[in-house]
């Protein structure tokens, strides 16, 4: 399987062609985005090669790493708690400061929804991966809170208001 186109399309057609995230679209296209790719099973040697990216994502050449992990867990609460020790990693050694974690999974599930519910696409992904975005990227951005919570609100109306066709188009990996 082709995880990587998998991912660029699903990168292309779903966060950017709905414009999930309005930030998207021009790292994109100006290239400054690292697709790594781990095929690793086991937290650690995962654990080992997110720390590996860290290292490539600290060229000033680009913004942002998909770090797609296909093979990490296909249960979505225990993925979400590897990122909480991945981020626990970025606390421990003064990282935090440089970089951000968002977790995108096939079974997202944001606390407190339920599995159904249309806000959880929005992070839901092919394959279980990490997006390492460097904090100062968007703290340029600077965004009030009103605003990061508008995009959120978007977003959960814009896969609401897809049509059951058109959700199964961009979310086809989902469907068994």
């Amino acid at each position: 399987m082709d995880y990587l186109a998998l991912t660029k399309s699903w990168l292309e057609k779903t966060i950017i062609g709905l414009n999930l995230c309005p930030f998207a679209k021009t790292p994109y296209e100006k290239g400054k985005i690292i697709f790594s790719l781990c095929e690793n099973s086991s937290f650690d040697k995962i654990y080992q090669a997110f720390i590996d990216e860290l290292g490539k994502l600290n060229s000033e050449e680009f913004e942002t790493t998909l770090f797609i992990t296909p093979n990490a867990s296909d249960d979505f609460f225990e993925f979400n708690d590897f990122i909480g020790e991945l981020e626990a990693l970025l606390e421990e050694n003064d990282l935090s400061k440089i970089y951000q974690l968002v977790g995108f999974h096939p079974k997202f599930i944001f606390d407190g929804m339920q599995f159904d519910e249309p806000a959880n696409y929005v992070n839901r992904s092919p394959f279980p991966l990490i997006h390492i975005l460097k904090t100062e990227s968007i703290e340029k951005l600077n965004l009030s809170k009103e605003e990061a919570e508008a995009i959120s609100t978007k977003n959960e109306k814009t896969i609401s208001s897809l049509e059951s066709k058109e959700l199964n188009s961009h979310f086809n990996y989902l469907v068994k």
